[in-house]
């Protein structure tokens, strides 16, 4: 006896593959009424057991053309459903010529009963007549159209209910990381004012900086509608506004220039990305404008005619230090960003420092993931 198992759920298809086959059974599987409808025409199998809801062809359907095609129609055909529990999708079930319509969960041994007499029934040449034959053709597909229209809107409304608390859900959970990240650089803050060092003081500032605007990107995802993505745009505003109260005494000499594109980015090229621009414009406040010399930090960002992005960050001050090497620098911060760029991002970085320091960093934009 050869049994074809539909269901576009694997799980449950690997089981009742899996529980058939223990009771003697020779079975194949498909995903959906569209290809188990191509291997029952090859396969020529004795039963069908088949789900409804599934994509490019429902059970329903599935049963229509078999019970309609002259080399299938007498194949014992079996709905197992968990979706449609009405009686009314029983009665369409039956219509279409099924012998039976199962409602999961059922008892495994239970169901090896019914599975067994409907190939009693099978067997005895005692198959239902679909009312096709018998009656009016468009009743049967009017019952049809609203029983499948109105399992669709069910299932619409449920997955607009999941992808709703899945976004509350992340927005708690980006929330909760921007706290937690908060709390950390309390802690760090904390443990510099006890330090004698002026060194370490300043490695425990930078360090508390750059967990700081971390958590200013988690953040914005918790404020954005789309919790995918993260406006660089706004991001880079508040970034540069943040930073320079931390340096209030050069607020006044220090002025910015924005040249920025409405770019989204998803988390994981955000960060790395606000990371390099933390390090770049940091360093621009630190060192490009000794003895309060005044001074102008640009910071760009673009797309790219290739489809990648340009982050640059120039500003003109004094630029590196006579013989300053990129590629030997004891930095942490320029090791920092090159690292960034090349094993996160998959870019590059360049800079330049004849007049002022001028950066450049360009990678390929990642191809999107849905997360909600």
């Amino acid at each position: 006896m050869k049994i074809l198992v539909v269901d576009d759920v694997e799980d449950a298809r690997i089981y009742l593959e899996r529980g058939l086959k223990s009771q003697g059974y020779t079975v194949m599987a498909a995903r959906n009424g569209k290809e188990a409808l191509d291997t029952a025409r090859e396969w020529k199998p004795d039963m069908i057991i088949s789900d409804i809801l599934m994509p490019e062809m429902d059970g329903f359907e599935l049963c229509r053309i078999v019970k309609a095609d002259n080399e299938l129609k007498r194949v014992c055909f079996v709905f197992y459903t968990a979706t449609f529990v009405d009686k009314k999708d029983e009665k369409l079930a039956m219509a279409l010529g099924a012998s039976k319509f199962v409602i999961k969960p059922v008892d495994p041994e239970e169901f090896f009963k019914i599975v067994k007499g409907a190939i009693d029934n099978h067997n005895e040449k005692n198959l239902p007549v679909p009312e096709s034959e018998n009656a009016n053709k468009e009743e049967l597909l009017l019952k049809y159209s609203e029983s499948i229209a109105g399992k669709l809107k069910k299932k619409v409304s449920e997955l607009e209910k999941e992808k709703e608390a899945t976004q509350l859900l992340l927005q708690e959970v980006y929330h909760r990381t921007r706290n937690n990240m908060q709390v950390i650089c309390s802690l760090i803050n904390q443990q510099s004012e006890i330090l004698k060092s002026t060194e370490a003081q300043k490695a425990f500032k930078k360090l508390e900086n750059r967990i700081h605007f971390m958590a200013l990107a988690h953040q914005k995802l918790y404020e954005s509608q789309n919790l995918n993505k993260i406006n660089m745009k706004d991001y880079i505003t508040d970034m540069t506004t943040t930073l320079l109260k931390g340096y209030h005494k050069r607020a006044a000499e220090i002025n910015f220039e924005f040249s920025l594109q409405d770019i989204f980015m998803p988390i994981d090229e955000a960060i790395p990305c606000s990371q390099i621009l933390h390090e770049l414009v940091a360093n621009s406040i630190n060192h490009a404008f000794p003895e309060s010399r005044n001074g102008v930090i640009k910071l760009c960002l673009l797309n790219t005619e290739d489809g990648g992005i340009e982050i640059r960050v120039k500003d003109n001050g004094i630029g590196f230090p006579q013989g300053f090497d990129i590629k030997n620098t004891k930095s942490i911060g320029i090791q920092t960003i090159i690292s960034l760029a090349e094993y996160q991002l998959k870019g590059k970085v360049h800079f330049f420092g004849e007049k002022g320091v001028d950066c450049k960093l360009k990678f390929k934009k990642k191809k999107p993931k849905e997360r909600v």
